[in-house]
């Protein structure tokens, strides 16, 4: 998706995720990304050591088909839009309002939480503990 420059909205899991889709996905038509060769390619996991980083990044599907998320060893998870939490997109920690497989986000929310992830800092609302992902 990066080399060819392909942007991706996946479809609603609620129905308020159905809904925005239906909104936004014209105005997404409009945005364009310049294709680009990536620097690194992350299979599944990828340390961050060599960089001065405490952490890992970790393949974690769901939301889209190439998402990964960020787990410092501290226990801190950078997500993105693996979870939100809060209005507008959703009340409360859970699941988010798009994504292409929820069977795939709960596999990658339990792949965190093995892994160590003790705070989920989602990509919209407040961090939250990592246990609500059980």
């Amino acid at each position: 998706m990066v080399k060819e420059g392909r942007k991706v909205f996946p479809p609603g899991l609620t129905n308020w995720g159905r809904f925005m889709a239906f909104v936004w996905r014209p105005m997404f038509s409009f945005i364009n990304f310049t294709g680009v060769d990536p620097d690194i390619l992350v299979d599944e996991e990828f340390q961050l050591a060599k960089f001065g980083i405490k952490g890992r990044i970790i393949h974690t599907p769901g939301h889209t088909a190439g998402a990964v998320s960020v787990l410092l060893d501290g226990g801190e998870a950078i997500v993105g839009d693996l979870a939100m939490n809060g209005f507008p997109m959703r009340r409360g920690a859970g699941m988010p309002i798009f994504g292409n497989s929820e069977r795939e986000i709960k596999q990658s929310w339990k792949k965190l939480v093995d892994a160590g992830a003790k705070v989920i800092y989602p990509g919209h609302g407040e961090p939250f503990p990592a246990n609500y992902l059980k």
